[in-house]
C-alpha cells in the first residue's frame, strides 16, 4: 500500500491486496511503496522505491563514413535527456569473407 500524501496523485495500484499488484509510476516520476501485513491488532510493513526513469532517446551513431588517410569526425545524435550521456567505443572490424585473398604464395 502507498502511503498518503508521498506520491504523485497520479501514481495508480492494481489489485492493492495481492502480492503481484502492479503500480503505474508516471514517467521521470518516484514513489515509495510500502507492502503491509496484518493480523488482529499486530502488524509489519516494508517499503520499496520504484523510480521509473525517462528513457533516452535511441541512439544514432550518424551516417558511414568512407575516407583515406584521415581522422573521422562523427555526427552522433545528442542524448535527449539532461541526465544521459553517450560514450563512444570501437572494435575492429574482419574483412568479409570476399574481400579475404585466396591466392597462393609463390614458391
Amino acid at each position: 500500500m502507498l502511503a498518503p500524501g508521498l506520491y504523485p496523485a497520479t501514481a495508480t495500484i492494481t489489485n492493492p491486496n495481492s502480492t503481484t499488484a502492479t503500480i503505474t509510476v508516471p514517467v521521470g516520476d518516484s514513489v515509495m511503496a510500502y507492502w503491509t501485513i496484518v493480523n488482529g491488532t499486530c502488524s509489519t510493513v516494508d517499503s520499496i522505491k520504484l523510480v521509473n526513469y525517462v528513457k533516452p532517446a535511441d541512439a544514432d551513431a550518424g551516417p558511414d563514413q568512407h575516407q583515406c588517410n584521415t581522422t573521422f569526425t562523427m555526427a552522433a545524435n545528442a542524448p535527449s535527456v539532461s541526465t544521459a550521456s553517450g560514450t563512444w567505443s570501437n572494435q575492429p572490424v574482419l574483412p568479409q569473407r570476399s574481400q579475404v585473398s585466396t591466392a597462393q604464395p609463390r614458391l
